[in-house]
């Protein structure tokens, strides 16, 4: 099995993703959690699951609902970029991007 690394904006995300769905329901909160855990593992075990992003070097993305997720490949696994609302211009989270 590969192994999935958070850049810390990512775990910023995955807070913020938690406490907004928590506002409603903890347990959705954490089960929502667990499925994009989940998404991220598959990711790094077969990472051409992902779709290339030109804008950022060496990115990829992956839908997960409405959520995407930006990483990159690496030797041992993928580096978890970002996990961000799909309604959301998160490309232009990039703009200072973690290249």
């Amino acid at each position: 099995m590969k192994s999935v690394t958070y850049a810390r904006p990512a775990r910023s995300d995955l807070r913020e993703i938690l406490k907004f769905i928590a506002r409603d329901s903890r347990r959705n909160g954490e089960r929502f959690l667990t499925r994009i855990e989940a998404k991220c593992q598959r990711l790094a075990d077969a990472p051409e699951l992902g779709n290339p992003v030109p804008e950022i070097t060496g990115a990829c993305y992956w839908l997960v609902q409405r959520y995407v997720i930006v990483f990159r490949r690496t030797e041992s696994g993928v580096e978890v970029l970002r996990v961000l609302h799909s309604a959301r211009d998160w490309l232009a989270e990039f703009g200072n991007s973690p290249e």
